[in-house]
């Protein structure tokens, strides 16, 4: 069942060859939708069988819908969701979702690599609101835990449904074979709960930093 539901949001993605529309409301409604079944699908635990998975993916969609990460559509030329994190004036920090306003076009190319990039985009919103991004040198375990996290995807793919790694994915896989068992113990920790009242919780976060 799970694997035919990836297959049918793959599908989804293919059923309109037409280039974006003009009408920039009809592009954000697409976008809207392709992400939400998307993160739908992934914290649903008949849908997408991974515990760790399914509980980053139900934090990702708290925090964008409370816009503590909000999305943001842009023009820039990425080829993927993109984490914008950035520090403001008075040191408060902020971190955005980028999105390609042709992003229903790349996900209709190559949707597992999108989908993989969506659980990689998950992971660096979680540890921004966590407050792991103290300091410069915690980028490094802010992007191994994201690909630790997309590798850990990428295996439960393996098991659900016909998928074949790219030249980045096979990568990936050689560096994390074992998907978050193969990430340092040192880059781990436990997901917290976002609950009703926590819209200042970064502020907390950072308040030490």
């Amino acid at each position: 069942m799970s694997g035919l539901l990836i297959e049918k949001w793959a599908k989804f993605t293919n059923e309109n060859d037409k280039s974006l529309p003009q009408d920039m409301t009809a592009a954000v409604g697409k976008v809207v939708s392709l992400i939400d079944d998307g993160v739908a699908m992934m914290m649903t635990p008949v849908l997408t069988p991974n515990k760790s998975i399914n509980k980053l993916m139900t934090l990702f969609w708290r925090l964008v819908g409370n816009k503590v990460t909000p999305t943001a559509l842009t023009n820039e030329p990425l080829n993927a969701l993109h984490v914008w994190i950035e520090v403001q004036k008075g040191g408060e920090k902020c971190c955005i979702v980028l999105v390609p306003v042709n992003w229903p076009e790349i996900c209709k190319k190559d949707p597992f690599m999108q989908l993989g990039g969506m659980v990689y985009t998950a992971s660096k919103c979680v540890d921004f609101w966590h407050g792991k991004l103290q300091k410069k040198e915690d980028g490094i375990a802010l992007e191994k835990r994201a690909r630790a996290y997309e590798a850990e995807y990428l295996l439960l793919l393996s098991s659900l449904t016909k998928f074949k790694p790219n030249e980045y994915q096979q990568k990936l896989l050689e560096q994390f074979p074992l998907g978050l068992a193969s990430l340092e113990e040192e880059f781990k920790y436990e997901l917290q709960p976002f609950a009703e009242g926590d819209f200042d919780g970064i502020d907390n976060a950072y308040k030490k930093s």
